[in-house]
C-alpha cells in the first residue's frame, strides 16, 4: 500500500489550486495574472510546480492501491434473509462499468465506497 502524504493545509492548498485553474483560463500570463489578482508572483510560481508535483504523487499511490489486493464482501444471494436487499436502491456509472448499490448496505460500507471513489476521483 501506498504511504500516505504529510499533513497539508488544504484549505491553502485548495485556494491556490483555483488561482492557477484562473490564470489558465484566464489567457493571461502568469506575471499579469498576478499583478490582476494581487498575488505574489514566486507563491504563485511554486504553488503551481507543487500541486503538479502533488497531482503525479497522487497518480502513483492511485496506482500502488490498484495493484495491493482488493477483498471485497460476498454475500451468496440464498443466504440473504432480507429479499429486500436485493433491490438496488441506486447505480453509480462509471467509466468501467457501474456500481450497484442495494437496500441491505450498511452505513459503513457505503461510506468506504464513497471514500474509495472520491480518491480515485482526484
Amino acid at each position: 500500500m501506498a504511504r500516505k502524504p504529510p499533513n497539508r493545509d488544504k484549505q491553502k492548498e485548495q485556494f491556490w489550486r483555483r488561482a492557477v485553474a484562473r490564470q489558465q483560463l484566464s489567457g493571461l500570463s502568469q506575471q499579469a495574472f498576478c499583478a490582476q489578482e494581487r498575488l505574489n508572483a514566486n507563491n504563485f510560481s511554486w504553488w503551481k510546480t507543487e500541486i503538479r508535483k502533488r497531482d503525479l504523487e497522487k497518480g502513483a499511490m492511485v496506482e500502488a492501491d490498484k495493484q495491493a489486493d482488493l477483498f471485497v464482501p460476498v454475500v451468496q444471494v440464498s443466504e440473504m434473509r432480507d429479499h429486500n436487499a436485493l433491490r438496488p436502491v441506486a447505480e453509480i456509472d462509471i467509466a468501467r462499468g457501474s456500481i450497484r448499490i442495494f437496500a441491505g448496505i450498511n452505513r459503513h460500507d457505503l461510506h468506504e465506497l464513497l471514500s474509495v471513489l472520491r480518491e480515485v476521483a482526484r
